[in-house]
């Protein structure tokens, strides 16, 4: 496996388990995963608010939880143009620190949830959409509707 290959894979899928096992060692519980058994299996739910809280804020949480290239849809005026980013050309934005920035929750299903960011008196309206893959929540698309 190419080292790049592999330091993707190490930081995608095997570092949240990683520390959701070492949490759950120190504390026995988990703040944003939970861990449960069936069938000798071990599996994670992890708690979509607390994994946003994290994702707004840190650059780290964003770029490990990325679908990578990250599908964009941008439409303006009946027109849709699809673009993908790759993760190194993905731009951390701690939403935290945007000025009059309104978010609003939609769950769509058990394991889809979007988000929308929209900033107040300037046209900006931004969808991110969510999937709940083995257990963890992943950003896999956005939609820009912005005018």
């Amino acid at each position: 496996m190419k080292p790049i290959l592999l330091l993707n894979f190490l930081l995608c899928i095997v570092n949240p388990l990683l520390d959701a096992v070492e949490s759950g060692l120190r504390s026995n519980h988990y703040t944003n995963k939970h861990l449960f058994t069936a069938d000798s299996k071990t599996y994670i739910d992890e708690d979509f608010d607390l994994f946003f809280k994290k994702f707004k804020t840190q650059s780290s949480t964003q770029l490990s939880r990325i679908v990578f290239p990250l599908k964009s849809v941008y439409i303006s005026h009946d027109e849709e143009t699809v673009e993908h980013t790759n993760r190194s050309d993905w731009k951390f934005s701690n939403f935290d620190t945007i000025k009059k920035l309104i978010t609003k929750k939609s769950k769509v299903s058990n394991d889809r949830v979007d988000v929308v960011l929209a900033i107040e008196d300037t046209g900006v309206h931004v969808i991110y959409h969510f999937e709940k893959r083995k257990g963890l929540w992943w950003l896999i698309k956005t939609t820009d509707g912005s005018t």
